[in-house]
């Protein structure tokens, strides 16, 4: 199996790290083979899980989280959602409130949306990317997707909370 999967320029150095370290870590726990030419990663496999999960992995150093934050992903039941914000808004003005709805004053609303769900954001470009368990991953979705539709930010908690005590409680 192959794929390439185009990443920004400025996170290539992340992807290889240093002294090709990272490179060498996600070759070796997803036996893929990468392969990197300007920003194209051109990632190599022949087990079908490993191979979707490495390219996971390099998805998600592409939209911004550490490597430390990316291997995560090659857990079984840890994945990857990346939310474009063109779905919320067409101008580089849209783009610039949505991050900011997001992020909150000084990252509060990012913070609390990591906490309560225990997934970890990253806002990068036009994307919202959001990796977490497969049980956790929801809630932390669908809070995202309210505050770019406009939600104001205490209903968000709110839910955030009421989803926690359902899950808490059966």
């Amino acid at each position: 199996m192959e794929q390439t999967i185009k990443i920004p320029h400025q996170r290539v150095a992340v992807l290889i790290g240093k002294k090709g370290e990272t490179k060498r870590e996600i070759e070796r726990r997803g036996k893929v083979k990468l392969g990197i030419k300007d920003n194209i990663v051109t990632v190599q496999g022949e087990e079908p899980f490993l191979f979707y999960k490495a390219v996971q992995v390099v998805k998600a150093i592409g939209r911004g989280f550490s490597p430390e934050k990316a291997v995560k992903l090659f857990n079984d039941t840890t994945m990857l959602d990346i939310v474009e914000l063109r779905d919320y808004g067409s101008t580089d003005n849209d783009f610039i409130r949505l991050r900011g709805r997001v992020i909150g004053r000084e990252g509060k609303s990012r913070r609390k949306i990591e906490e309560k769900t225990k997934c970890d954001i990253e806002v990068f470009g036009k994307t919202i990317s959001i990796i977490g368990d497969e049980k956790d991953i929801g809630s932390a979705k669908s809070a995202v997707d309210m505050l770019l539709r406009g939600a104001q930010h205490g209903t968000v908690y709110k839910y955030l909370d009421r989803r926690l005590k359902k899950d808490e409680h059966g």
